[in-house]
């Protein structure tokens, strides 16, 4: 990562749904700090991710022409991809397993993993048919047969008709409640705890904690987590050599969330269901599972054209399969053309459907595509030329009057960087009585790893721009901003590693004062922190508004509300003036 990441010290440590979207979300901001219990933590994320110099990663990349797709077809489908405004990380295209067209979208760099959430749940598919491949299991085994006396007797009457295929097709009938995931130890038992509301295998009803309970099946069956048990049958076999997929705080991997894998990576598990179970002349699970697996279960009402097979989205046509995950990542695998699509994304405002919809309509049904076409040049430069400007910022940030969301236009010139980074360069800040962190809200939720707020806030310009320090938990980052173009550094979260970046500028707010917006992205997930820096009284004293993107505008609209931010104040260290305490407000 030389070169790329900014790096002080003490910020480089060693490392040592569908549809439950909205209700998932809604329970994160809302009841992040009022559960009566919460699971003990530990942190799993313990490096970021080794930015990859070569890409494809043992597929080969060629011209989409070579194989039959032009690239004014590519090229006119990603123009319609981006003019959803859908908050695009990642997108990477194959057909015949060759990469045709790859790109990343500033900030977020290429060659880095990306969180997959519900993907997770296709690949945890392929773990039980591996199981009963092996005749270790079968889709009609009972949950009481797995797990024997660790369910009670009580609730052994309650589940004894749930199977292996009722899990796998989320049709378990028990109660979904995916908040208790996040505030207690033993999930198993939360599972079995919980009441039925309909018969298991009548109907379809989405929920995490079935993929959960098959990921503790492989467990209670191989004794290994089954992380470990894919690595030799699996993802060895695969290339896949670097991810990691998360555990709970009994040590079973999470299975239908948790996971960060590189896009590529993402596309081979693409390639495996396409080719019904083989990779690379290699069968890694039979042909008989792949089958069942893809045929459709249910039919979800409202997700049409998909239905729901085992772990996998099936399309209208045969062979049409989709693997998704909440904010919008998605693996679009189209047998019958040869064709996988990887989306990464950070979408906010519930576009899932009409992507879906885009997607189709330029690569389904109707799409057929020859076995290749006359290379064409100029239409491949120009798809070349689209893929790298997606990698660059078109702009220095843009600073308007009145916050983010208001997006009034600026009525003074944008203020000098340079020379007001001068002006804060060694100014330090105590903050009062803060309970924000730097770490979105739903990151600090899904990970357990809750800060006890931000407690001093200083400043240092160097060769680039500005540094942001950053002091909670007893602990130091550092944010690196300039201008003009994203910084990144690798920042420590109780343990937990990410990369992020980082981008700012200077203006006046509506009262004259001096007012730093910065742009954090969290670079490996879906989430960005966005912040407000205002600087009163010749900087003896400091406002800072937080806010993220993670989710806010479709979860707050379910839960009735429009905005959600922390604002926290403070004072010049070398002052013993205080001013005001931490709020956290939500606005109806």
């Amino acid at each position: 990562m030389t070169g790329i990441i900014d790096s002080k010290e003490r910020s480089m440590p060693t490392p040592s749904d569908k549809n439950s979207v909205a209700a998932l979300e809604k329970k994160a901001l809302i009841a992040m700090d009022s559960s009566p219990m919460k699971a003990d933590y530990e942190p799993w994320k313990t490096r970021a991710c080794e930015i990859r110099t070569k890409t494809g990663a043992g597929l080969p990349i060629v011209t989409p022409e070579s194989v039959g797709v032009s690239s004014l077809y590519i090229s006119d489908f990603l123009k319609e991809l981006t003019g959803l405004s859908c908050d695009l990380h990642h997108f990477l295209m194959l057909r015949k397993g060759k990469i045709i067209a790859e790109a990343s979208f500033a900030p977020y760099l290429k060659g880095t993993w990306h969180s997959c959430h519900g993907i997770a749940k296709s690949i945890t598919n392929i773990a039980v048919g591996i199981l009963c491949d092996e005749g270790k299991l079968t889709c009609e085994t009972r949950l009481t047969d797995v797990f024997g006396s660790k369910i009670s007797f009580l609730n052994s009457l309650k589940l004894k008709n749930i199977t292996i295929h009722d899990l796998l097709t989320m049709s378990s009938g028990t109660v979904f409640d995916e908040e208790k995931i996040f505030s207690g130890n033993d999930w198993a038992g939360m599972f079995f705890d919980a009441p039925l509301h309909f018969e298991p295998g009548t109907r379809f009803e989405y929920n995490s904690l079935n993929t959960y309970i098959l990921s503790a099946a492989v467990t209670a069956i191989t004794k290994l987590p089954m992380d470990e048990f894919l690595k030799t049958r699996l993802f060895d076999p695969l290339g896949i050599t670097s991810f990691i997929w998360e555990r709970c705080p009994n040590g079973i991997t999470k299975g239908g969330w948790g996971l960060f894998m590189y896009p590529e990576d993402i596309a081979k598990i693409g390639m495996l269901y396409l080719n019904r179970g083989i990779y690379s002349e290699k069968r890694i699970v039979s042909e008989v599972w792949m089958k069942r697996s893809i045929a459709c279960a249910f039919s979800p009402e409202g997700d049409l054209p998909y239905g729901y097979g085992y772990h996998v989205w099936t399309g209208a046509k045969e062979g049409d399969l989709l693997f998704s995950g909440i904010m919008m990542q998605k693996c679009f695998v189209f047998s019958q053309n040869e064709i996988v699509i990887v989306i990464n994304a950070g979408d906010r405002s519930g576009l899932d459907r009409r992507v879906n919809d885009l997607v189709n309509s330029y690569f389904g049904s109707v799409y057929n595509p020859p076995a290749f076409l006359v290379e064409n040049r100029s239409s491949f430069l120009s798809l070349s030329s689209l893929l790298s400007s997606f990698e660059k910022r078109n702009r220095k940030i843009r600073i308007k009057r009145g916050g983010w969301r208001t997006r009034k236009p600026v009525t003074k010139t944008v203020l000098p960087f340079d020379r007001l980074c001068e002006c804060l360069n060694d100014h330090s800040y105590v903050l009062s009585g803060s309970t924000a962190g730097f770490m979105p809200h739903f990151l600090q939720y899904i990970q357990n790893n809750h800060t006890s707020g931000l407690k001093e806030v200083s400043f240092e310009k160097d060769h680039r721009g500005l540094v942001i320090h950053l002091t909670e938990g007893g602990r130091t980052n550092d944010l690196f901003l300039s201008h003009d173009r994203d910084r990144y550094a690798v920042m420590n979260f109780k343990g937990e590693i990410y990369l992020v970046s980082g981008i700012g500028g200077f203006s006046r707010d509506e009262d004259d004062d001096l007012c730093l917006k910065v742009e954090a992205a969290f670079i490996e997930a879906d989430s960005k922190r966005y912040l407000r820096f205002f600087f009163k009284d010749g900087f003896e004293r400091i406002k800072i508004e937080l806010s993220e993107t993670r989710g806010t505008d479709m979860s707050l609209k379910e839960a009735g509300l429009h905005d959600i931010t922390d604002t926290v104040t403070g004072y010049r260290k070398d002052t013993n003036e205080k001013i005001g305490e931490n709020i956290l407000w939500a606005r109806p």
